[in-house]
């Protein structure tokens, strides 16, 4: 019988297996560690970002690729410039904890703001984040389309003050302007009709600009968005046209109750044939879209009505979206109405005490919403 610790070749050969395994085994199998500075991310930014596209694109490619998946936490408000994300950090950044935090700020500034004004806010941000002991990474703003040739010569600025802050502070800068750019000269299409807003094309190049300055260069970014339904949606909505432009009070509230003239929405909604990729998406994750297809045209908006059955008495979060314009769990209202807290899923999230049995949870909303109820904040 061959003695095989006699062989060196042999013992060298299966030493080497746990590496060749590793090699041929797919990316998914590795069970890699994710680093503890990216396990928990918050996306502070603009419309771009309230989109929530390139932070579950990121989300999906690190875990193709056997990592861990972080945390991605959206806080994102569509219209927003640099200075009013700096005045929003600690409502909608720091209560999050994270443990990184993307910047992504400037496609707004471009068309109001100098150069030496955005530098500023930009500075101040990171600085915060600094003194918070917080990981930071500056997003370059994206391309605009050829008429807006002014506001695209102010974002080619900005990026500059992006690299002037990074460097000052030691931070890595994720180079969107640039492989778009790049993309744009080889005739490669990657923003909307309006110009502004990248289409998913440039979504992707974000992503992958992210993971570059990450230090995840060898992550492949996935070519599909593969999304299923946020975490704890109410499925079953009892809707009608609310009455007039009153708004429920706590006593009028009591009075709401569904009869035969109310329709029933049921979520998810399946996308309609050609829709836009981004609305399409939103559905699946189930965002109600277009409540007048179901309920009927209205002139002041819509009021919803659903039960939620509650095992036990527990804490629980509500979690709005879209166009909910008021919360009602059990006759009380929950939310602070702003519905200037942008589009995203969880833009506010609110611990409610459930009773045990039945909570009845009404709404007054605009003509899309988003509304989910999980046991805790942290998705």
């Amino acid at each position: 019988m061959h003695n095989l610790s006699s062989d060196p070749r042999l013992l060298a050969l299966l030493w080497s297996l746990p590496l060749v395994l590793m090699a041929v085994l797919p990316a998914s199998a590795k069970n890699r560690t994710l680093d503890a500075s990216y396990k928990r991310i918050v996306f502070l930014g603009d419309s771009i970002t309230d989109g929530n596209s390139y932070p579950t694109l990121i989300k999906e490619a690190l875990g193709d690729a056997g990592y861990d998946v972080p945390t991605c936490i959206n806080a994102g408000i569509g219209g927003n410039r640099a200075s009013q994300m700096r005045a929003r950090l600690d409502r909608d950044v720091l209560v999050h904890h994270p443990s990184l935090v993307c910047v992504n700020a400037g496609v707004n500034d471009s068309f109001s703001v100098t150069p030496a004004a955005y530098e500023e806010d930009i500075t101040a941000i990171v600085e915060r984040l600094a003194k918070e002991k917080i990981a930071c990474i500056l997003v370059t703003p994206s391309i605009l389309s050829a008429d807006k040739k002014a506001a695209e010569t102010n974002i080619v600025a900005f990026g500059a003050a992006m690299h002037r802050v990074a460097a000052k502070h030691g931070l890595k800068v994720a180079e969107v302007y640039k492989l778009m750019d790049e993309a744009r000269t080889k005739g490669e299409n990657v923003i909307e009709v309006d110009g502004i807003h990248p289409n998913y094309a440039g979504h992707r190049l974000i992503t992958r600009a992210i993971l570059d300055a990450m230090g995840f260069t060898g992550v492949a970014v996935p070519a599909e968005l593969r999304l299923s339904v946020m975490p704890g949606i109410i499925t079953s909505w009892q809707m009608h046209p609310a009455p007039d432009a009153t708004r429920l009070d706590a006593t009028t509230v009591a009075a709401v109750k569904p009869d035969a003239t109310w329709k029933t929405l049921t979520l998810p909604m399946a996308p309609l044939a050609d829709e836009h990729w981004w609305t399409a998406g939103e559905r699946k994750r189930g965002f109600a879209i277009g409540v007048d297809a179901v309920v009927g045209k209205s002139a002041h908006g819509f009021q919803g009505y659903a039960m939620l059955n509650a095992k036990k008495a527990k804490l629980a979060y509500f979690n709005p979206g879209s166009e909910l314009l008021a919360l009602w769990v059990n006759g009380k209202r929950v939310n602070t109405g702003d519905n200037t807290l942008g589009w995203h899923a969880g833009r506010e999230r609110i611990p409610v005490q459930l009773l045990k049995g039945e909570n009845v949870v009404i709404i007054e909303t605009g003509n899309n919403f988003f509304l989910s109820v999980t046991d805790d904040n942290t998705w």
